[in-house]
C-alpha cells in the first residue's frame, strides 16, 4: 500500500498549528493561575495598608481627644483662677494677676502641644496615603501587565480556534 505524501503534507499543514500551540494554551493557564495569586497578594497588602490608616486615624482621634480633654480642662482651671481673683480684695489683686499669667502660659503650651501632635498626626497620615498610593500604583502595573499578557494569550487562542475550525471545515 503506497504512502500518499501529499496527504501527509496537508496534515501536518493543517494540524501543525494546533499541535504547537497546545503548550501555550496551557501555559496561559499557568500564568493566569500565577498573576490571580498576585493580584491576591496586592489585595492584601492594600488591605494591610488600610489597616494601618485606620489605625493611625484612630491614634490620631485619640490624640486629639486628649488634647482637647487637657485643653478644656486648663481653660477651666484658667476662668476659676480668674473667678478667684475677682472675689480677692484690692490688695491680693498682684497675686490673683500672677495666676492668670501661668494658667495662659500653660494653656499656651497645652495648645503648642496640640499643634505638634496634629502636625505628627498629619504627617503620619501623609505617610500613610503615600503607602496606598503606592500599592495602588504598584497593583495597577501589575494589573496592566497581566492584562496585556492575557491578551496576547487571548489571540493566540484565537488563533489556535481559528485553525482547529479551518482544520473541522476541511475534514467535513
Amino acid at each position: 500500500m503506497a504512502v500518499d505524501i501529499g496527504a501527509l503534507r496537508k496534515f501536518q499543514d493543517l494540524w501543525g498549528p494546533v499541535l504547537e500551540s497546545i503548550p501555550a494554551v496551557m501555559d496561559a493557564v499557568s500564568k493566569q493561575a500565577d498573576m490571580e495569586r498576585a493580584l491576591n497578594a496586592v489585595q492584601k497588602d492594600l488591605a494591610k495598608a488600610q489597616a494601618e490608616v485606620q489605625s493611625a486615624k484612630d491614634e490620631a482621634e485619640s490624640i486629639r481627644t486628649k488634647a482637647a480633654a487637657e485643653l478644656e480642662a486648663l481653660n477651666a482651671k484658667t476662668q476659676a483662677a480668674a473667678e478667684a481673683a475677682d472675689r480677692r480684695a484690692f490688695d491680693a489683686e498682684e497675686d490673683s494677676r500672677a495666676r492668670i499669667v501661668r494658667a495662659k502660659e500653660k494653656a499656651a503650651a497645652a495648645e503648642a502641644q496640640a499643634d505638634r501632635q496634629k502636625a505628627a498626626v498629619d504627617a503620619a497620615e501623609a505617610q500613610v496615603q503615600a503607602k496606598i498610593a503606592e500599592v495602588q500604583k504598584t497593583h495597577a502595573e501589575a494589573v496592566k501587565a497581566h492584562e496585556a499578557e492575557i491578551a496576547a494569550l487571548e489571540k493566540r487562542q484565537a488563533a489556535a480556534e481559528k485553525a482547529i475550525e479551518t482544520l473541522k471545515s476541511k475534514l467535513g
